[in-house]
């Protein structure tokens, strides 16, 4: 059994140390996954109904009950391996962020007159150009802990919902001007390779507040951060 068990080690030891790789190894690592993305403080969302026929109507409902939204995330990493445990990335990537809210409606209880608004589907899409700067700890051959920095430039910042009246529907679609247009946020994950596929898992903790003026935003009193979580599959390929 001994011998068979050291036929075993002897078989896998090669294999062990070719699946770390060497110092000095640079490789690209394209990427492509989800984000399940939403924003902390339960920030409030507004929609206001104006209508002027056959009823005049000049209505803002408000929501805070908001939760994790789905988006898609797709960039390439750059890596170089500084030892044979220690690897240092910096990335460039689209990811969608934001945050979706549960329906909500007016109150028209004692009052015959108001007709009953219910705002659907609400989301504020955010998406990004994120650039993450991560640094990788291997603990195991093809495993590795990681954290580091991501500065992000908001390219997309829209309000969207449906909004029904009676039997009449309306579309809520607006930018807003009060999302700051620099985002930090801190990443830390851990990410698996196996034969040059790479499994990897963040999450990013928002660090700076949404908006240029909480006051003034006309979506919340409260500076509410990005909070996502992001799961890819890559090709790792080397290139030196």
């Amino acid at each position: 059994m001994r011998q068979i068990i050291s036929i075993i080690l002897t078989a896998l030891l090669p294999l062990a140390v070719m699946a770390q790789p060497k110092a000095g190894t640079i490789s690209l690592i394209p990427r492509l996954g989800v984000t399940l993305p939403t924003m902390t403080g339960h920030p409030a969302a507004h929609a206001t109904v104006v209508i002027t026929t056959p009823v005049h109507i000049n209505k803002t409902l408000s929501t805070t009950d908001n939760r994790r939204a789905t988006g898609y995330h797709f960039g390439l990493d750059a890596e170089m391996q500084l030892a044979p445990r220690f690897a240092l990335s910096a990335g460039l990537a689209y990811s969608m962020q934001g945050t979706k809210y549960e329906d909500f409606e007016n109150d028209t209880k004692g009052n015959n007159e108001e007709p009953s608004i219910k705002v659907c589907d609400m989301k504020l899409n955010l998406d990004y150009i994120t650039l993450p700067v991560l640094a990788s700890l291997y603990v195991a051959d093809g495993f590795c802990i990681k954290a580091g920095i991501q500065p992000a430039l908001c390219v997309r910042k829209k309000q969207e919902a449906k909004i029904s009246l009676k039997e009449a529907g309306i579309d809520l679609n607006r930018e807003l001007d009060n999302i700051r247009p620099l985002d930090i946020s801190i990443p830390i994950g851990v990410a698996y390779e196996y034969e040059n596929v790479v499994l990897d898992a963040r999450y990013n903790i928002g660090v700076m507040g949404m908006y240029k003026n909480a006051d003034t935003s006309g979506l919340s009193t409260a500076q509410p951060k990005n909070s996502v979580f992001l799961f890819t599959v890559g090709y790792k390929f080397k290139v030196y």
